[in-house]
């Protein structure tokens, strides 16, 4: 099925560039220049660390359905990898929406 095979690879490409980009954002460019990080940074960069790996584990996963899609019907793994990836997404988006609200982050004022 060439759909699921466009699809597991457009989705493993997606969840290996979203590591990258939280990396980017969350890890690499953390804290003042001074050094100092804030309550909400350090929940943040966990919660960072933890979708990376999730993103690297099941994007490598979705290509490697995409790869074997040819000669297997993979239909069913591939949607309930999707369904599980949505979920960790929302999952983390609402955990970070509750630090953002509940930590300190430094503003100031």
């Amino acid at each position: 099925m060439k759909v699921n095979r466009i699809f597991a690879y457009l989705i493993g490409c997606c969840a290996l560039v979203s590591a990258v980009l939280v990396y980017v954002e969350y890890i690499h460019l953390l804290g003042f220049p001074d050094g100092f990080i804030t309550e909400l940074g350090y929940a943040e960069r966990k919660l960072a660390y933890i979708f990376i790996g999730i993103s690297i584990t099941l994007g490598s996963f979705f290509i490697y359905l995409g790869k074997i899609a040819v000669g297997e019907e993979v239909r069913k793994k591939l949607s309930a990898a999707t369904l599980v990836y949505l979920l960790v997404i929302i999952s983390i988006s609402l955990i970070d929406y509750h630090y953002r609200s509940t930590l300190m982050d430094g503003g100031g004022g």
